[in-house]
């Protein structure tokens, strides 16, 4: 069971669970916005309030995951999913989206993901966290690099992108 009642303060953010009361209409409009969501499953979905609600409901329910919201100054401006978290096993994997373009290539996925990275690995709550991406995102790839994630491998031809099959890279971080 993770702990869900986390508030990570960093030099910009603040990182916390996601709840009913985030949702807002730019959080709504950004789900559907194709360049947002052009590499992550939601791409394949029509969002609503309704839908996203349902989302962030599952998520507070189940004792395995967290819905981490990203926030600049009381403002929602992307997430952190952790999910499949093994207790016995001390692992998870994560996804990150910053959906609010205004904040693309200013660090703030960097501070972010590092920030929850150290957060569950060096408080010896988790001892690997995974992650995998698209192989043609390429700010993930520098993303995940730069927080010191390795890569393990990959699943080839694992995603159906844009009417092509394409590899999966699978990464993680483990605590040294």
């Amino acid at each position: 069971m993770i702990d869900k009642n986390i508030e990570i303060k960093t030099e910009r953010l603040i990182l916390r669970e996601l709840k009913e009361k985030d949702i807002t209409e730019k959080y709504i409009n950004a789900l559907n916005d194709e360049e947002v969501i052009r590499f992550i499953e939601a791409r394949y979905k029509k969002w609503d309030f309704e839908s996203i609600k349902k989302y962030v409901m599952k998520s507070i329910t189940d004792e395995y995951s967290i819905l981490v919201g990203i926030f600049f100054q009381n403002n929602h401006i992307g997430n952190i999913h952790l999910i499949n978290f093994n207790a016995i096993h001390k692992r998870c994997d994560l996804g990150i989206i910053i959906f609010d373009k205004n904040f693309w290539k200013k660090g703030i996925a960097y501070e972010a993901l590092s920030s929850i990275t150290n957060h569950y690995i060096e408080s010896n709550i988790l001892h690997k966290i995974c992650a995998d991406y698209n192989e043609l995102n390429v700010n993930s790839e520098k993303l995940f690099a730069k927080c010191g994630y390795k890569k393990e491998g990959k699943f080839v031809e694992h995603i159906l992108f844009e009417g092509k099959f394409v590899d999966s890279i699978r990464v993680s971080k483990i605590k040294e």
